[in-house]
């Protein structure tokens, strides 16, 4: 039977495999999961408007957008579930659009959302299906309580990053602690107040603050390496 089975699936077009393997697939309740994810490509920030000396014109805020794929995810309390990859896309409204922001320290926030779209695999090494979640859409949600942390890089899991040179010191923007929580799958024990987002610059920290106070201002900088933790 098994033989069987190998060779119909060999013969099904890959579309209605794949469709037959989902269908097949056991769903599993990723709620109380969690995930960590350590490999961030194409990742970028935005700022609508610029960052300048300049403070925001009346009733405008500024809008920091995120975005980024997460690969090599480890997963705990999901059963057989795997993750290929997730599509992080999101803003975060802060009350500041000056260079003040960029200062090392806790900066304040307006609240915004990340959201990640998982990609999941369907079947191991050997062709056996795997579990999916019943859920593919994780939400990380900041409050207004929340803020956006800007360091140095120092210590840590992500330091070990390719440096242009040995001289620079590099940016790392962090979300974490009080005011986040998560929505969909992976909210670990605690509906995801303990999550973090860590993200570093590829982009020196002189280098970006000479943009902010030059005449172009600063209208966004790329990320070398991420990490995110739902849970």
């Amino acid at each position: 039977m098994r033989t069987k089975s190998w060779i119909t699936a060999a013969l099904l077009p890959a579309g209605v495999l794949a469709f037959w393997m989902n269908a097949s697939a056991q769903l599993v309740d990723c709620t109380g999961a969690t995930i960590t994810c350590a490999t961030f490509t194409e990742g970028r920030l935005k700022l609508k408007p610029a960052l300048s000396p300049n403070a925001c014109p009346p009733g405008v805020t500024d809008l920091i957008s995120i975005r980024g794929t997460f690969s090599d995810c480890t997963l705990t309390g999901a059963g057989t579930v795997r993750v290929v990859s997730g599509a992080l896309r999101g803003s975060i409204s802060t009350p500041d659009c000056t260079c003040a922001e960029l200062p090392l320290g806790a900066h304040p926030t307006l609240g915004g959302s990340l959201t990640t779209t998982w990609k999941f695999a369907t079947a191991d090494a050997m062709g056996n299906a795997l579990a999916l979640c019943t859920e593919k859409v994780s939400t990380l949600v900041l409050s207004p309580a929340a803020r956006v942390a800007v360091e140095e890089l120092g210590p840590g899991p992500l330091e070990a990053i390719p440096m242009d040179s040995i001289h620079a010191i590099y940016g790392v923007l962090s979300l974490n602690g009080t005011g986040l929580s998560v929505s969909g799958p992976f909210q670990g024990e605690d509906g995801g107040t303990t999550s973090v987002f860590t993200a570093i610059t590829t982009e020196s920290v002189e280098d970006i603050a000479g943009s902010c106070l030059g005449p172009k201002k600063l209208t966004g900088f790329r990320f070398g390496q991420a990490e995110i933790q739902l849970k």
